[in-house]
Parts: C-alpha cells; sequence; structure tokens
C-alpha cells in the first residue's frame, strides 16, 4: 500500500496473503471461525483464496466480527441505518493505520490523479462530530495527507447541510480562479444542488475543479438517475462528467473503489477499479458459484486490509466483472426483490433507452417514435377481420377443438410438445422432465368437459340485459411460467373474441410452437391469435394499443400494473393480476409419524415444478406440531425431499435479480444462527422457530415456521396479507374451515391439497376473479315490450 494503488500485486502474491489472513482470521476471529465452518471450509484443505466463503455484509449487524477483543478497539465504525431503529453494522478497528494507507493511496490515485492539492469542502460532518462515521474518517485522512496548506472545511453539523456558507465559499474560490475538491454522499449533493436551483443559481468552478461523491439512496425519499446528476453537476457548478468521480466503499471494509473518469480518461466507458489489494468475484445468488465474465451476480470482496475482521466479504450489490479486471456496479440487490408472475413484467414494461436524434449543430436531442408504422396496428386489423369467421364457432365446439388440443399436448410423443420441451428447457434453465410434469399438471385440467362447464357458466344475455363480449383481448403475458398465458388463450376464444399476446421473449419460441399447434388443428382458431411485440415501457404505444383492443388482461407487480391502468381507457375492460405467492400450512395432527416423508415429496413436488417460479410455487411452511411430529422433524422431511428431487433434475439457472433477494434472506438466516437465535439453517430448508417470514424464495428453497404463537392462537398471516395465491393445507377436518377463514381473510383465492398446487382447475378464480365475467360489458335494456 506505501507503494501505492497504481503498483500490481502479483496473483500469485496475492494469494499467498490471502491465504495467511485466512488462516489467521480463522483462527482468531470465533464469529468468522463459526460461519466458515457452516460452509464446510477450514484453512487446511484451501489453497485458492477465492475458495474463501464471504462473509454476509448483514453479518456485521449481528455478529462481532473481530480478532481481538472488542474493548481494545481505537476506533469503531458503524453503518449509517435507513430506517428509525434499525440495527447497524459493526467494524471494529484495533489500528486505522492500514486504513489509512488503503483509503489515501486510492483516493489519490483515483481523484487525485494529477497529484495537485486542492482545498477539500466536505458536505459531510467532522471526524472529531461522529466519531462511528467511516465517510467521515476519511474526509480527515485525505485533509491530513493530500490537501497540504489548503485544508479542508466541513459543512454538516447534525445533518444539517450549511448551505449558505458553502455557496460563499464556493465564490471565494471562483473569485480567486482556485480549484476545489467537492467531497460527499450522492445524497448530499442532492440537496446542495436543489438548493442552488431554488435560489437560480449556476456557478462555474474553475478549470481542474472534481467532485468526489459516494453512496446511493437507499433508504431515502428521493432517487436520482446518475446521468441527471451528471447534468445537475455541470449545470450548476460547472464540474464536467470527466470531474465527478464516485466511490464505492462500505463500512465493512477499509479499502474502496473508484469510478475511472480520472485516472482512465481514455476508456470507451467508465467503470471501477479495485486497489493492488482487493479481488472481486461475482457470484451467483443461490449457489455462490463464479458466474461467466460480463455476466452479472451479487459483488464478493476480498480485501487485504480488513485484517482485524474478515477479509472476504458479500455485498447485497449486483455487478459484473469485465475482462480487462474493472468492475460495472449495477445497484443493490434489495431493490430488485420479484415474485413469480411480477418477475418478468417489469422486463416486458421496463422503460426502453430512448432513441435520440440530433437537431442541428447545437446538438439538441428529442425522443422520436414509429408508433404511426408500428406493425401492431396491422396486426389488430387483421385480427379483427379473423374474428368474424370466429364468431361463426359455436363456444361450445371451441371448447371441445381446445380441449382435443389439450389431449394432444399430454401425449409424450406430440411433436410440438417434444419441440416446446427442448425449447423451454434452452431459454428457461427447466430441466425437461419437469416442464413434462408442469404440463401434465396444466393441461390435464384443460379437458373439453372442462371447458365446455367454463362455457355453460359464462356470462348470457336475457331481453332484459345484453352482455357484449370482446372482439379483440391485448394480453401481456409477463409470467416465467408458460401455462398461464394457454390459458388466458383458451378463456378468450371461447368468448369468440381474438387474442393479440405480448410476451416476454424466453417465452416466444414456445407460444410461437403452441399457435403453431392451434393452426394445425383450427385454422380459424389458430388464425386468431398474434403474437406481437414492441419495446417495454413505451407509454405512447401502450396508450394507443389499448384504445384500439376491447379489452385488456395483464400480469405484474402491483405497481407495474397500476401504471398499465392508467393507460387504458376507463371503459375498457382490465383483467389484472398482481404480484402473489403462495404457502403450506401442515397441522401434524392430521399425520401419523410414517405419512411425514409422503406429504413431504407432494409437498416437494409444488416447490419444484417450474424451479419455484410463478404464484403457485410455496416457499414459506406453517406448522403446528403434534406430539409425534415436531416443526424440526417437517423442516428435515421437506430438506430430504428436495434434495431427492435435485439429484433427480437439478434446478435451472436463474438470473441474479431473481435470486438475490432469496440469497440475502439465507445470509441473514445464517447469521441469526451463528448469533444463537433459534434458527436451523439447512441446505435448502430454513427453520425458523422466530415466526419471520421473508417475502419470497427461489431456487427451491423453503422456510418452515410455526403456524401459532405462544399463547396457541394461528397467526393471522399479517406478512401474508394480499400477496397469498394458494393455499395448500393439511389439517384435520374439524379445524380446516377455522383455517379456510383465516386463509380467505388474508386475500387466498385458492385452497389445495398438497400435490396440486400446480395443477388448478380450469374454473379457478385466478386471484379471486373470474377470467370470462371480467372482460365482458353489460347493457341494461329497460324498454316496454
Amino acid at each position: 500500500m506505501k507503494r501505492g494503488a497504481g503498483h500490481p500485486i502479483s496473483d500469485d502474491e496475492f494469494n499467498d496473503l490471502a491465504l495467511a489472513l485466512f488462516g489467521y482470521q480463522y483462527g482468531h476471529n470465533d464469529a468468522a471461525r463459526r460461519f466458515w465452518t457452516t460452509r464446510g471450509v477450514a484453512v487446511f484443505g484451501t489453497s485458492h483464496w477465492s475458495q474463501i466463503p464471504p462473509v454476509p455484509q448483514a453479518a456485521f449487524k449481528s455478529l462481532t466480527l473481530t480478532t481481538f477483543d472488542p474493548a481494545a478497539a481505537c476506533c469503531v465504525f458503524r453503518t449509517s441505518g435507513t430506517t428509525s431503529g434499525e440495527i447497524r453494522g459493526t467494524h471494529y478497528f484495533k489500528s486505522t493505520e492500514l486504513y489509512e494507507a488503503s483509503a489515501v493511496a486510492s483516493f489519490s490515485a483515483h481523484v487525485l490523479p494529477d497529484q495537485v492539492q486542492l482545498p477539500m469542502l466536505v458536505l459531510a460532518p467532522h471526524p472529531q462530530e461522529t466519531r462511528d462515521s467511516s465517510l467521515s474518517a476519511m474526509a480527515g485522512f485525505v485533509e491530513r495527507f493530500l490537501c497540504g496548506e489548503h485544508g479542508a472545511s466541513y459543512w454538516m453539523t447534525e445533518s444539517q447541510l450549511n448551505y449558505q456558507g458553502v455557496l460563499h465559499r464556493l465564490e471565494q474560490y471562483i473569485e480567486i480562479n482556485q480549484p476545489v475538491l467537492l467531497f460527499g454522499t450522492a445524497f448530499a449533493f442532492v440537496h446542495l444542488l436543489d438548493y442552488l436551483a431554488a435560489h437560480g443559481r449556476c456557478l462555474k468552478l474553475p478549470p481542474g475543479s472534481r467532485v468526489m461523491e459516494t453512496g446511493g439512496f437507499k433508504g431515502k425519499s428521493r432517487a436520482i438517475p446518475r446521468l441527471d446528476m451528471l447534468n445537475l453537476f455541470h449545470q450548476h457548478l460547472g464540474v464536467g462528467s470527466r470531474w465527478v468521480v464516485n466511490e464505492y466503499g462500505m463500512t465493512e471494509l477499509s479499502s474502496q473503489l473508484y469510478l475511472d473518469t480520472l485516472s482512465n480518461p481514455d476508456a470507451a466507458r467508465p467503470m471501477w477499479v479495485t486497489p493492488p489489494w482487493l479481488r472481486v468475484r461475482v457470484v451467483d445468488p443461490l449457489t455462490l458459484q463464479d458466474v461467466p465474465t460480463g455476466s452479472s451476480g451479487l459483488l464478493a470482496l476480498y480485501d487485504l486490509a480488513n485484517i482485524g475482521s474478515v477479509l472476504a466479504v458479500l455485498t447485497a450489490d449486483l455487478g459484473r466483472l469485465e475482462s480487462d479486471g474493472r468492475v460495472d456496479v449495477l445497484g443493490r440487490a434489495d431493490a430488485l426483490e420479484r415474485r413469480g408472475c411480477s418477475w418478468a413484467v417489469d422486463a416486458v414494461l421496463a422503460k426502453p433507452d430512448e432513441v435520440q436524434v440530433p437537431l442541428g449543430s447545437f446538438g439538441a436531442t428529442h425522443p422520436t417514435t414509429f408508433m404511426d408504422h408500428h406493425p401492431v396496428f396491422s396486426q389488430i386489423g387483421l385480427l379483427r377481420k379473423s374474428q368474424i369467421g370466429l364468431t361463426e364457432y359455436p363456444p361450445m365446439q371451441i371448447a371441445r377443438l381446445l380441449g382435443t388440443l389439450s389431449e394432444y399436448w399430454l401425449d409424450p410423443s406430440y411433436s410440438y410438445r417434444v419441440e416446446a420441451i427442448s425449447t423451454l428447457s434452452e431459454t428457461t434453465g427447466v430441466h425437461p422432465s419437469l416442464l413434462a410434469l408442469g404440463m401434465n399438471h396444466s393441461f390435464s385440467q384443460w379437458t373439453a368437459r372442462a371447458l365446455m362447464d367454463l362455457v355453460v357458466r359464462r356470462p348470457q344475455s336475457s331481453p332484459m340485459n345484453r352482455c357484449i363480449f370482446p372482439d379483440v383481448t391485448l394480453i401481456i403475458a409477463a409470467s416465467n411460467v408458460p401455462t398461464p398465458v394457454i390459458f388466458d388463450i383458451y378463456s378468450v376464444l371461447m368468448l369468440n373474441c381474438a387474442a393479440l399476446v405480448k410476451i416476454p421473449s424466453s417465452l416466444a419460441r414456445f407460444a410461437r410452437i403452441f399457435i403453431d399447434s392451434l393452426c394445425e388443428l383450427d385454422p380459424i382458431l389458430g388464425g386468431n391469435v398474434e403474437l406481437v411485440s414492441w419495446a417495454g415501457g413505451d407509454s405512447d404505444l401502450e396508450a394507443a394499443v389499448a384504445a384500439r383492443v376491447d379489452a385488456v388482461i395483464t400480469n405484474g407487480s402491483d405497481k407495474a400494473v397500476a401504471d398499465l391502468r392508467t393507460r387504458v381507457p376507463v371503459s375498457t375492460p382490465f383483467l389484472a393480476r398482481g404480484s402473489r405467492s403462495s404457502v403450506v400450512i401442515l397441522d401434524c395432527s392430521a399425520l401419523l409419524g410414517p405419512e411425514l416423508a409422503n406429504w413431504a415429496q407432494r409437498v416437494s413436488t409444488d416447490v419444484v415444478l417450474w424451479d419455484q417460479r410463478g404464484c403457485l410455487s410455496p416457499s414459506v411452511v406453517y406448522v403446528k406440531p403434534s406430539d409425534a411430529i415436531s416443526l424440526e422433524e417437517v423442516g428435515y422431511a421437506l430438506n430430504n425431499a428436495l434434495a431427492n428431487w435435485e439429484e433427480r433434475a437439478p434446478c435451472g439457472a436463474q438470473t441474479a435479480e431473481v435470486t438475490a433477494y432469496t440469497r440475502a434472506a439465507w445470509d441473514s438466516a445464517i447469521v441469526a444462527q451463528l448469533a444463537g437465535e433459534p434458527v436451523r439453517v439447512l441446505s435448502n430448508v430454513v427453520i425458523d422457530e422466530r415466526c419471520k417470514t421473508p417475502k419470497q424464495l427461489v431456487g427451491r428453497r423453503l422456510w418452515v415456521v410455526p403456524l401459532v404463537d405462544e399463547t396457541g392462537m394461528i397467526r393471522p398471516f399479517s406478512a401474508e396479507i394480499g400477496r397469498i395465491s394458494t393455499v395448500v393445507l393439511t389439517a384435520p377436518v374439524d379445524s380446516r374451515e377455522t383455517i379456510v377463514s383465516l386463509c380467505a381473510r388474508a386475500g387466498a383465492s385458492r385452497v389445495c391439497a398438497p400435490g396440486a398446487a400446480q395443477s388448478p382447475p380450469s374454473s379457478w378464480h385466478h386471484d379471486g376473479v373470474d377470467v370470462q365475467r371480467e372482460l365482458v360489458r353489460w347493457i341494461d335494456i329497460e324498454l316496454e315490450r
């Protein structure tokens, strides 16, 4: 470190130092050793630094991660915390000498690569005022070693920024043409820039002035995209984007990463760079295995300066490791929570990059649209013509034809099914045997008899009431599971209505295969289904499409659904399915001891189908133990059943964005177990007697918790209200009514037996609504006859 951040450390040298530090920490850091032991890793047998399991960042909140007596610490840094009463992470230092050397070397290399000494204005409290702030401490190190005679001034006290003082000092430096260094958090800069904007001030700092900003907007009421921030720096301070350097650091580390805008100005795109004594792995959030170069995953940082705590820290941030060793930090994983049908909707409705067209020599831009020429409008026109032929089909005939198609898809040798399974396995990663099982579960419910029953139940006109069926329905199929869109198509066709289907790219080939099979069965039916695509988030185009169709069906997060609703005419029938999940309830008195393994096998089938994607996949199991079966026995039985599935049909790869929350929840459970709380973490199951439940898990993971509280009362599912789709119930007959009522109050729309979660009947009211009735408009006729 004394040589500076520009002097590399060879891979062999880094490996030797990392292994030596790991051995030291393994022997002197009790909490870390317990964690590493749970990962099955010891000093002997570890030959490379990448084999050292990174300790979750959250562990600093619950465990004392030190190699020395905390009472001997000369300095204690704490995380800021984002909510009142939140437990703060704590990092103990026996000496800050190494921390100082690391911070100063990296800051000098990336913020002051031209080796100038500048007066520094710090938008943070003085180190003496907030002794537990690592940011203020770093400002103090920079002042002491890099600012020279100019020194530093601090403009925040007790979270109050002295706007007028900062403005006055900047004006003084402008007057004498003295470049300055502004140092602070992104959110502090937002307040300063807001102040300048409110007072109509647009300064132009002297050439060579620069900004070092750090941190994000987690827990804040306002977030500013980075490009907007850069524009504001240029507009109100006269500092160009090249001179704005972002620092990526955290209380739990002793080193920092910096955006190389100043230190590598010739790079095609700025990215974050590490000091030589820090290495980065990008890992799959569930397996913690390295992902391919350029792929996204959780950032695991290995910091040789973290001598007194742990050298390896698993962050809560997503990123990519590029081939040149630089890092692309993508943002916090905990801002990416998703569930079932809502995971893919954000890919479907996500805001696209605007097409920018230069205007004249000033380089002004404006977003352009090709809406007037978009092929979707031609497709709508073709569907309206095709739908005329569909009206000649009696609904019962349509139901029989679709039932016949379901029979074909149940045949393992059916060519379209074989092709679809191969395609889906490639695009979704789900094991072929599970895809086949999932199709069997779904198509077996869509028999001709079941579909004809739906026709009988569909709304009927009378002399006093006329029901108006839609001619063209837009289906936004944003599910991770392929079969729900098929049933939506079935439902729409049985209304003698054409379907315009917008589908995620991962399911597009499957959808085309299915429509081809429908066309082969009956060209009229097949001709009334069209696949369509457009860039997600184009609100103008979506509004124009919604105005030209007669009904809309969509799946997605509650927010995405609400946003889309604003673009659909009020008079247009709108069927939306928000973010939902499923749970399991077991009253062990309904089982005999030997029956537990069979019960666990059936529940595990509900979990593994579609690799725990979709709203019908349980992730939480509520258990009321009996004298014969304990909570722990249920957890172990489920863990064994899931392990058996993993041997027969391994779980497919899932994106880092989808799995990040599961990793965070799993790590929090491991930390709780190490802290002595009543939690047991198995390979696929967490047994949590604290009654705490995560929002959602993926990757075939389950959380097992008590059904009743300490007084013996059934828990009210307060954390689940409004989110439950299906409840998988096992309980004695005399207690079922009470539990079903409880489930209904929590918003559940279905209660079923174990093993049936993924096989809802065709009559199921998804989210408690009837598809066909929701798409119908009524007109009452009040005329004398």
